[in-house]
């Protein structure tokens, strides 16, 4: 039984990571989930030509200097309310290595995956639809304490929310049927 439940512990795990992996790929290049998720500016270059020579990283504008009073810096906030803003991530080099990237997609996916493995191991639940009504309320949680955070802090646009939003249910969806199926099975009773 510790045998077969470790066993089935890896095959969930894999194939898990594999579904998220799957869906995460097909959802941004095949299904129309991330079809809004960026807009575009006909103003790019420019735009790119100022941040030239910026420090990689992510800027918030208009920010506020380093090295000013607290009074100083508030009085700048103030002056700024109801003027446009934008919060971007800066980059020297466009980098196009789909293999590194997809390599660790899969490794975070897998994390992911064992992680909440573990968590229904640990939580002693058991059962497919109590598996699955598990991984949906951890999907859940990611898109309350992720996506939505982002969006009541930085305003972060529904164009990119949504596709976000739908990544971490959907994903959860099909890997809470998944792990039910695996795991929600009862164990064959021994002879």
């Amino acid at each position: 039984p510790k045998t077969t439940q470790m066993k089935n512990s890896i095959i969930a795990i894999l194939i898990g990571a594999l579904i998220l992996f799957v869906y995460q790929a097909l959802a941004w290049m095949v299904l129309p989930v991330h079809a809004n998720s960026h807009k575009y500016t006909a103003t790019e270059d420019s735009l790119l030509a100022a941040m030239n020579g910026l420090e990689e990283g992510v800027y918030y504008l208009p920010g506020t200097p380093p090295n000013i009073g607290k009074s100083e810096a508030q009085k700048l906030h103030e002056n700024n309310v109801g003027k446009p803003w934008a919060m971007l991530y800066y980059h020297e080099n466009l980098e196009m290595n789909m293999g590194k990237s997809m390599g660790l997609g899969f490794l975070i996916d897998l994390i992911a995956v064992a992680l909440t493995v573990r968590l229904i191991q640990l939580g002693n639940i058991t059962g497919k639809s109590n598996i699955l009504r598990a991984t949906m309320v951890i999907a859940f949680i990611i898109v309350f304490s992720s996506a939505m955070m982002n969006w009541n802090w930085f305003s972060t646009p529904w164009h990119y929310l949504t596709g976000e939003i739908l990544d971490h249910l959907i994903g959860g969806l099909l890997l809470g049927l998944w792990l039910g199926f695996i795991l929600g099975r009862k164990p064959k009773a021994a002879n």
